[in-house]
């Protein structure tokens, strides 16, 4: 432990050279420096990164303007160091030595965007906790960004929103500033998405994700804010991976408006329709009363790859359209599909198929009193199905007569069919 603070300070506190350096400066012990740079160099590439750290330490505190081979060494020794270190105390000593070597590396050799950068990969993972710090986190990010601007790394990008959105907790920073920088950064992303390799892509769409994240702990992101900072860019320049997102927004926010339809729509036709993408359209459609539409989105639905429960659900919805539009054959059809589907709708169905009986007694009328009844028994047979006591009472109330039967020469139990668009066999039975 005491080693570690004799180099922590001796890192911080020893006057530099700030000329960069193409050759090497052993010091005045040269003969040992060179020595222990072959030893560490070995260790190196041997992958014994824990155990170069001892020959290390002894040329960052004896030969610390060697190279800068040196402190690129350094870091990765210390990376590894405080990966397997289990004291926290030891941890802290050991990060901040290593933040302090990206330091002493710049002062020597330059490069400051380029350190910086790499600084920035693991500064806000080791200090991000402690609330001290937090200035200084916002500072050294801001800095990183000014510096690199698009070559800024993926994750710096995440962590320099993150450092911005505790200053706005502070007061230091405003809401609009800080979500000017969130379409900043957002667009640093898109850049970096442009040629990106698969790999990159997955990462570059994990950090835009805790970005989202972290910008809805600090903003209330609803309809409105989802339309006007990321509508108009749609609009303009319209990508998958935009169109995903302002679709995941506006889902989190039961925003089913204009923007919505118009990026749902767009994934459809990029990368083709699913059961799910189909039916919230016709959901929409079918809120806004725009029921040719609505059952345009839901046929296609149904010829999509679904769970039958879903399918059954889409169905009974087809059919509630086809009733309002007074289409009543196609809808018995799609009930009974949405029943084939989904067994836990039978009873609904069969009682909508027994109310659609009852409405076409009167227009499926012959004028023939018996003919006229025969819709009635068979709504009776489909709210039997269902279950429906009430409405199988109210059906039975409505079958012909003893009188009805006799005079045409007919008997209880015959079968007879009901014409009309019905076309059902049903069993002669009486009110009485």
């Amino acid at each position: 432990m005491k080693t570690l603070f004799t180099l922590l300070s001796f890192i911080l506190l020893t006057s530099l050279n700030l000329q960069a350096q193409d050759t090497w400066n052993w010091g005045p012990k040269e003969k040992e420096a060179r020595g222990t740079w072959m030893y560490l160099t070995n260790l190196v590439n041997q992958g014994k990164l824990v155990e170069a750290a001892k020959p290390c330490n002894w040329l960052l505190i004896n030969a610390p303007e060697a190279n800068k081979a040196l402190y690129v060494q350094a870091a990765k020794i210390y990376k590894k160091k405080i990966k397997v270190e289990k004291e926290p105390s030891v941890k802290i000593v050991l990060q901040d030595s290593l933040l302090a070597i990206f330091d002493k590396r710049i002062e020597l050799y330059g490069d400051k965007a380029n350190v910086l950068n790499r600084k920035g990969k693991v500064a806000w993972i080791y200090q991000y906790k402690d609330k001290t710090k937090h200035d200084d986190l916002y500072k050294l990010y801001k800095d990183i960004y000014t510096l690199n601007n698009s070559k800024t790394s993926t994750a710096n990008l995440f962590y320099y929103f993150a450092s911005a959105s505790r200053q706005l907790k502070k007061g230091n920073i405003n809401q609009t500033e800080l979500l000017t920088l969130f379409g900043t950064l957002n667009s640093e992303l898109d850049s970096q998405s442009a040629n990106a390799s698969e790999k990159k892509l997955t990462s570059i769409e994990k950090y835009r994700s805790k970005l989202d994240t972290e910008l809805n702990k600090y903003v209330v992101v609803d309809c409105d804010f989802v339309n006007n900072n990321y509508g108009t860019k749609f609009q303009s320049s319209p990508s998958i991976s935009g169109a995903h997102k302002i679709q995941s927004l506006l889902s989190k926010n039961k925003c089913y408006n204009e923007l919505y339809i118009n990026v749902t729509t767009y994934l459809i036709k990029e990368e083709g329709p699913s059961y799910a993408s189909l039916r919230t359209l016709g959901n929409i459609y079918a809120k806004q009363h725009q029921t040719d539409s609505a059952y345009a989105y839901y046929s296609r639905a149904v010829t999509n790859e679904a769970e039958d429960k879903k399918l059954g659900r889409t169905y009974m919805d087809m059919a509630k359209i086809d009733m309002h539009n007074n289409r009543k054959s196609a809808a018995r059809e799609n009930i009974r599909h949405a029943i084939n589907k989904n067994p836990g709708l039978a009873s609904e169905g069969h009682t909508l198929i027994g109310n659609l009986y009852m409405e076409s007694a009167n227009t499926c009328n012959t004028g023939d009193a018996l003919e006229s009844r025969l819709a009635y028994i068979a709504a009776y047979n489909e709210y039997k199905l269902a279950g429906n006591n009430n409405k199988m009472n109210q059906a039975h109330n409505q079958f012909p007569s003893m009188e009805d039967i006799f005079v045409r020469n007919k008997k209880v139990g015959e079968p007879v069919k009901t014409g009309c668009w019905i076309n059902e066999t049903v069993s002669l039975d009486i009110r009485d």
